[in-house]
């Protein structure tokens, strides 16, 4: 796979994630009006919003990996047109058992080079 899985989210700079190629996960005093999404655990706070730089290099890897950032769970999975999103899949179990899944924090797929991630952002209380 190109970029690897294993290298979905790379620590930019200190309490700055890069996720994919598209977002960034960030350690904040004050959640920035530009995020897309935010959450608290263990005190500090946490943001998704766009990425203004790409940082990653292309080499081959995997098909899935998962990173545990502020609490909550970051999933990123190989993803071609035609299959199922995870998020569809949770929200469907959510919708028809009282089975507990996680909260979805954010999810997109993100196309780069030939493949597209499906990354997905899990909050597991």
């Amino acid at each position: 796979m190109d970029p690897p899985i294993e290298d979905s989210i790379v620590l930019a700079k200190p309490n700055c994630w890069l996720l994919g190629s598209s977002y960034a996960c960030e350690l904040v005093d004050n959640v920035p009006n530009d995020a897309m999404a935010s959450w608290n655990a263990g005190g500090d706070t946490y943001c998704i919003r766009k990425a203004s730089t790409n940082y990653r290099d292309s080499v081959l890897g995997t098909s899935a990996a998962v990173w545990n950032i502020g609490g909550t769970f970051v999933k990123v999975k190989a993803w071609r047109d035609g299959m199922q999103l995870e998020v569809d899949t949770i929200q469907f179990v959510n919708r028809i058992s009282s089975i507990p899944v996680p909260e979805i924090v954010f999810s997109w797929v993100d196309v780069v080079s030939w493949c597209a991630l499906s990354e997905e952002y899990i909050r597991i209380s």
